[in-house]
């Protein structure tokens, strides 16, 4: 289950949200888009994994979310699901060879404006998580570096 960099980045973001970053009680409910044989016991139990981690190897900030857990629902019934499936679905395309070894970026590279980073810090800080991010990845998508930080936010 990839879902670790999406708690992270909602952890993140909501503690960053101005009004809420120094509100205590606010928490962050979260739902996750269905996917075929995705249960909510199985959600559950990669959430108890996940909080069962060291503080070094899980960086959740974990009273940012709501201790109920998220929830699993399906992207027509809940519209900010669509609005993430666009986002994954254009970084999917962006590294998603086809057959010939293409990749169409331009769905990436129009959309990253609008997507999260802290402040004016760099796309790959908190909105975008390659993994892992070293040389030998900097260097196979030396693009991706191109979505930066010194963007209008919209």
């Amino acid at each position: 289950m990839k879902t670790r960099p999406t708690f992270s980045l909602f952890a993140t973001y909501w503690k960053d949200c101005p009004g809420f970053a120094r509100d205590a009680e606010s928490v962050l409910s979260y739902t996750l888009s269905h996917i075929v044989r995705m249960e909510v016991a199985k959600l559950r139990e990669y959430e108890e994994q996940l909080r069962s981690e060291s503080e070094e190897t899980c960086r959740i900030d974990w009273n940012s979310l709501s201790r109920r857990g998220g929830r699993v629902d399906q992207p027509k019934r809940t519209e900010f699901l669509q609005l993430a499936d666009i986002a994954a679905s254009a970084t999917f395309k962006a590294f998603d060879q086809d057959k010939y070894g293409n990749t169409e970026r331009r769905y990436l590279e129009n959309l990253h404006p609008r997507l999260y980073r802290r402040g004016a810090s760099a796309l790959t800080s908190y909105g975008l998580k390659m993994h892992p991010w070293n040389d030998n990845t900097k260097a196979a998508y030396p693009w991706v570096t191109g979505l930066g930080a010194h963007v209008e936010r919209l």
